[in-house]
């Protein structure tokens, strides 16, 4: 592509192939909304780039084009068809999802079905060298709402989709040295400082209405509790999550 393509009808082929996209993501085609997010990816992942306000990105066009990156100009309407956000960004780009290794600290995360709590808890795993393995039934993490609330530390993080099932994966894990652990509100759990000389260990953090599947449960090495005062019952699965990662970093 040699010069920007004009999207301006909400009906055009295009804009509907966009919006395809951006409802069914996936971690070779996804929405990324907003010029910090947009302009941090590897330039090598960028699939298109739609941009509002073109006077403001002559430069970043000029280099996209360079690169054989399609570059759309696009309406406000045809912006706030494809986004899921009541104010639409200046810039946004489907792109693909880098290959990052497997790490010695994983979290599983049974049926986590917020994409805010999926998003926050991918932003904590990158930000404490943990990696994401998510069931079936679990949010998309490459959804519209799920990136946001990853803040761009989506590309960074390890990510998963454990097909066949968690418990599975569970197992096999545990024939690679790592010792599970199942976050549950369990008064005989042991708290995190007592856990002492960990090596490779996966968390489990279960769904935000029901906690770990029995059957997932039983497959952990030892069960866990954050200890909380009278006033609370239980925290939200992404700051649990958030907590016992930080309890565990490498």
């Amino acid at each position: 592509m040699t010069s920007p393509i004009k999207l301006e009808s909400r009906t055009n082929r295009t804009v509907a192939e966009f919006c395809d996209k951006a409802k069914n993501p996936s971690e070779d085609f996804f929405l990324v909304e907003g010029r910090r997010f947009v302009l941090d990816l590897d330039i090598s992942l960028l699939k298109a780039v739609l941009i509002l306000d073109k006077d403001k990105y002559i430069k970043e066009t000029e280099l996209f084009l360079k690169r054989n990156i399609p570059v759309y100009y696009i309406t406000r309407p045809v912006a706030e068809k494809i986004s899921s956000t009541v104010n639409v960004q200046e810039i946004m780009a489907f792109a693909s999802k880098q290959k990052v290794p497997q790490p010695k600290r994983l979290v599983l995360l049974d049926r986590i079905q917020d994409p805010g709590n999926m998003g926050t808890i991918i932003r904590s795993a990158a930000a404490f060298g943990f990696g994401v393995i998510y069931s079936e039934g679990s949010a998309n993490p490459f959804s519209t709402k799920a990136v946001r609330s990853s803040a761009g530390t989506l590309q960074q993080c390890f990510l998963k989709n454990a097909e066949i099932s968690l418990t599975r994966e569970a197992r096999e894990l545990k024939k690679l040295g790592f010792k599970i652990f199942s976050a549950e509100l369990d008064q005989n759990a042991e708290t995190p400082d007592s856990i002492k000389n960990v090596g490779k260990i996966a968390i489990i953090i279960g769904n935000e209405a029901s906690g770990v599947s029995a059957k997932l449960s039983e497959e952990a090495d030892q069960k866990i509790r954050i200890p909380l005062t009278e006033k609370a019952e239980s925290l939200n699965a992404a700051a649990a999550a958030s907590i016992l990662m930080y309890c565990f970093r490498p």
